[in-house]
């Protein structure tokens, strides 16, 4: 007769409750292991994407891709297509000082069904030739407000006084502060006069839903059709990304999902099957009593069940949590979605691993219960000694402590994988590996429209801010070694095959004693450069054209008055590998001075200013005098080899965080596995090593065979780890090198391995021993007495 038939309500579900408090050790166990699993599965996936839609959203409201250079064939078709949702004509004026603040005109053209890119915060659109529409920044430091007269002061001094007619919100892409006139001052002004329209463009939802990688080749595409050139389009890929859960940053997601899954699954299969195995007796006991063996099994899936959920929650809500605290963003949609995907996978994958131990529950008879024996005896002819008993106890044990074993190995790959990647990176060459080589200091122009428009750096440079004075200015600080402009324009290669957008640097005397080492014509000088007015070809990129000395390269370029173009032939072809040591003049086209200077008559050409100190060391007086002069000047931005040092310095510890989070899990589900293993094993050999000691063995001698027998279960993992590890290791290094593209010599992790080492051979035995000091509390006749 079962259970149920005995007047009993709900029995297996009160003792399940009876068994989680009388074995707290094991609930807690069970519950920290499935509490930190889920917690690490729900934080990493729901930070990232929180994360992700937080700079989404800055991005949201922009244009998706914009188009620069077009004739008005191209401007009408582009605003007709049906691909589009809203479209904007828009087109930048010269610089010049607003009540004595930089400032830059911007004229904007609409088509849709939409009246301003940029929403208005207050006030109306220009109508007058006089009336202006405000950057909000720049509301705020003019502190002018609806119907203030506003001067402006153009290059050449002439004055314009302006009325603000409203306030919008701040434009993005440029740190200059923006005003937008109206349409009859556009069309009159000199400030427009001969500037190129700018095309942004605005998709339509249903395409954006079609996924990023579409999004691009569609707009890309349209470029194609209308016959426009790659170099006149830019995309806004952030603005254009709608999915951020895209097909790489799911696999990621799951991956790292997964590796957190199965180590805590093999924890909680162990701990469950270590935990009923040891109760098998009180299964039988069950069975006697009229407990059926669905009855059991119920039982045990109840348990399981309970914890399970019980566990998920404990560790999903934490992470839900704390993923929004450290993004300081919250989605209810896709926290919640999160949430509930790591709910059910763990709830699938935990009942369906459980089932195993759940079935040797409800199967065992009360007989075999009984007569169970988990340690069968091994026969040993000759002389019994500690080290024996100790490889015996070992070998019986070798099943039970499987997992345990297993965990110690991938423990140790994992410590040294996080070894090898700390003592690859070096910060300080790594950043003196790129722009900072030669330098401690960078000064160039703030805009991210340089490269994608032929007018934009231009302009920029007609205001000659970095000047001779300016120069000289760097050079008297006592600090400074060096002051290197790089002359810079960024140009149209016009080749068979279409139009390639480039830089093109320029080199004196000087500089070309750096370069004629690396000519492939070691006889060809500057003066013959000069003379012929040829350039150097550097093959970094493959533009489908022969350029080889002799031919001529054709390039369409902006002088600051009009667009010009000019045939300039090749003299000498470069080492690509020039590039890699002087960074600072890396282009596919090095041009001689003069003949830059004809190129661009009466222009200060100069667009970035490299700056090294004595010694390369911090110069607070020179930090000081660049940060009081871009805050006159917002043209310009300032980037110094602390900053990058310190921003290389956080995605480092980023990395290393991620690793170190990684092998600090396998460490405590390999130590909680231990642990739980190795107080069921001690718990049920309890009365075992009571037996020792009642036939003369003394406890020095127990303790003796007990760490034979830590060194003998410890002995195969530590081998397997140093082989598995060190070979994972260097494929790593090998994978960082080709990544990273830096030649750093490879460092054996020995360190690592003895540190590993001495944790897995010290952490098992102090355990092991710990327990039998608790045990030998207890008197020997009470401890030969007490059945398992």
């Amino acid at each position: 007769m079962s259970l149920i038939a005995n007047n009993n309500q709900n029995p297996t579900w009160k003792l399940v409750i009876k068994t989680l408090k009388a074995d707290k050790f094991r609930t807690f166990c069970i519950l920290f292991a499935i509490c930190t699993c889920t917690f690490v599965m729900t934080f990493l996936p729901c930070f990232n994407t929180l994360d992700y839609l937080a700079i989404y959203d800055e991005f949201r409201e922009q244009e998706h891709a914009s188009f620069t250079m077009l004739s008005q064939e191209n401007t009408a078709a582009l605003s007709q297509d049906s691909h589009f949702e809203k479209t904007a004509l828009e087109k930048y004026g010269d610089f010049g000082r607003l009540n004595g603040t930089y400032a830059r005109p911007v004229y904007q053209q609409m088509a849709g069904n939409v009246s301003s890119i940029h929403q208005i915060l207050k006030g109306n659109f220009p109508q007058d030739s006089r009336d202006i529409l405000i950057d909000s920044n720049l509301s705020q430091k003019l502190q002018a407000d609806l119907g203030d007269s506003l001067t402006f002061q153009e290059k050449d001094g002439n004055t314009q006084v302006f009325q603000v007619c409203g306030i919008t919100e701040s434009a993005s892409g440029t740190s200059v502060p923006c005003f937008y006139v109206s349409d009859s001052f556009a069309q009159s002004s000199s400030m427009f006069t001969g500037k190129d329209f700018s095309l942004k463009i605005w998709l339509k939802p249903e395409f954006l839903t079609k996924g990023f990688d579409k999004n691009t080749s569609l707009i890309r595409d349209l470029a194609l059709k209308y016959g426009i050139p790659k170099s006149n389009l830019f995309i806004n890929y952030y603005s254009i990304d709608t999915n951020p859960l895209g097909p790489s940053m799911v696999f990621i997601y799951v991956l790292l999902d997964l590796l957190v899954l199965v180590i805590g699954l093999l924890v909680i299969y162990s701990i469950f099957c270590i935990s009923i195995m040891s109760r098998i007796r009180a299964f039988g006991q069950m069975q006697t009593l009229g407990m059926t063996s669905r009855q059991i099994r119920r039982m045990v899936n109840q348990e399981s069940s309970l914890l399970c959920v019980a566990g998920s929650l404990g560790g999903i809500l934490p992470g839900l949590l704390l993923a929004g605290i450290a993004a300081r963003y919250w989605s209810a949609p896709h926290m919640i979605g999160t949430g509930l995907v790591v709910l059910i996978c763990s709830y699938v994958f935990i009942m369906a691993f459980l089932q195993k131990p759940a079935r040797t529950a409800s199967r065992i008879t009360p007989w075999e219960a009984v007569n169970y024996q988990e340690d069968p005896f091994c026969p040993v002819t000759g002389k019994l000694s500690c080290r024996l008993l100790g490889h015996m106890r070992a070998k019986n044990n070798r099943q039970r402590m499987f997992l345990s074993r297993l965990s110690m190995i991938v423990g140790g790959i994992f410590f040294l994988l996080t070894a090898t990647y700390m003592s690859y990176y070096h910060i300080d060459s790594r950043a003196r590996s790129s722009y900072f080589q030669n330098a401690d200091y960078i000064l160039s122009y703030d805009s991210q429209y340089l490269d994608s428009s032929a007018t934009e750096l231009v302009e920029y440079q007609k205001q000659d801010i970095f000047n001779q004075d300016f120069l000289r200015s760097l050079e008297n600080f006592p600090q400074v070694d060096r002051v290197f402009p790089i002359h810079e324009e960024y140009v149209n290669i016009l080749t068979e095959y279409g139009t390639e957008s480039s830089n093109m640097i320029a080199f004196d005397k000087e500089t070309f004693a750096l370069i004629q080492p690396y000519l492939k014509d070691s006889q060809i000088t500057y003066e013959d450069l000069v003379r012929e007015g040829s350039i150097i070809f550097n093959p970094i990129y493959d533009y489908e054209t022969d350029f080889s000395p002799g031919n001529s390269l054709t390039l369409s370029y902006y002088d600051g008055e009009g667009y010009q173009e000019k045939d300039l032939p090749v003299g000498a072809i470069i080492d690509p590998k020039f590039s890699q040591d002087n960074i600072e003049l890396n282009s596919s086209f090095l041009v001689p001075a003069p003949v830059f200077e004809e190129l661009y008559p009466g222009l200060n050409t100069i667009n970035q200013v490299y700056i090294r100190t004595e010694g390369h060391t911090l110069s607070p007086d020179l930090e000081e005098y660049l940060k009081d002069f871009m805050e006159d000047c917002p043209l310009i931005r300032m980037s110094s080899f602390e900053d990058y040092q310190r921003e290389l310095t956080r995605q480092n510890n980023l990395f290393i965080l991620l690793f170190a989070g990684s092998t600090l899990i396998v460490i405590i589900f390999s130590v909680l596995n231990l642990l739980n293993a190795t107080l069921n094993k001690m718990i049920t050999q309890n009365r075992e090593l009571a037996l020792f000691e009642a036939v003369g063995m003394s406890r020095k001698e127990i303790k003796k065979m007990l760490l034979y027998e830590c060194l003998y279960i410890s002995r195969m993992p530590l081998i397997i780890s140093w082989i598995t590890g060190s070979l994972i290791s260097y494929l790593f290094y090998i994978f960082l090198v080709r990544t990273l593209e830096e030649a750093v010599s490879y460092v054996f992790p020995l360190f690592p391995l003895l540190l590993w080492s001495a944790f897995v051979l010290a952490v098992p035995s102090m355990i092991t021993l710990l327990c039998y000091r608790h045990f030998t509390k207890t008197g020997l006749m009470e401890r030969l007495k007490r059945d398992k």
